[in-house]
This record gives structure tokens, C-alpha cells and sequence, in this order.
């Protein structure tokens, strides 16, 4: 199996942690991503991880070797699933994205 390119496109929103993946791949991390670099750091990308940063058909238009694109967040509001979808691009949330978060939240909900 060839490495697959994994882009994290805002690292600097998510919690400091390792990434572990199972299979042959490339870590790019960007610290931030703004809106007119977008296409360039999904360049190559077979996977694209993303928290805050807006991907749309334009983006995935222009990355035609996109497989799928992992929201560390709730929701896909801001990604173009319909796009995505059409491309045949996988788009799915991160599973135990914010377990501790969530956790210590309830706890300040309730004090």
C-alpha cells in the first residue's frame, strides 16, 4: 500500500496530542491555513484534517486527488459535503475529538 499524504490544515486549534495511524502515510501539519491558502495546502493531500478551516468545491475541484476529509469538530457545516459527495471524497467527524473537553465542560456546567 503507498503512503497516503494526511494534510492537518489548523493544527494550532486542536489539543497538543500524537497522531497515530495504522498505515503508510505523510504528516503535514500547518499551523493555520487562511482562506486563500487553502487549495495550496491540500496539494497532494489524500486526507485532509481540518477544525475550523472552510473547505468547498472549489478547494476540492482544484485537489482532484482528495479521498477524505476528517472534521475534528462537531458538524460538517463547514465543509461542502454536497461537493464532496459528488467527488466521491469521504467526509466523516474524528472519533474522541474532544472527549476531555466535553467531560471537563459538563463539570464546569455543573458547579
Amino acid at each position: 500500500m503507498p503512503a497516503l499524504n494526511i494534510a492537518v490544515l489548523d493544527q494550532d486549534t486542536l489539543i497538543s496530542q500524537d497522531y497515530r495511524f495504522d498505515f503508510p502515510h505523510r504528516l503535514t501539519l500547518h499551523a493555520a491555513t487562511a482562506p486563500a491558502d487553502i487549495a495550496a495546502h491540500l496539494q497532494g493531500a489524500d486526507i485532509a484534517v481540518t477544525n475550523k478551516v472552510s473547505i468547498r468545491a472549489e478547494h476540492m475541484a482544484t485537489n482532484p486527488q482528495l479521498k477524505m476529509i476528517a472534521v475534528a469538530a462537531t458538524g460538517y457545516d463547514h465543509v461542502d459535503v454536497q461537493a464532496a459527495k459528488e467527488r466521491g471524497i469521504a467526509v466523516c467527524n474524528i472519533r474522541g475529538y474532544g472527549n476531555e473537553s466535553v467531560a471537563e465542560h459538563a463539570f464546569m456546567l455543573m458547579i
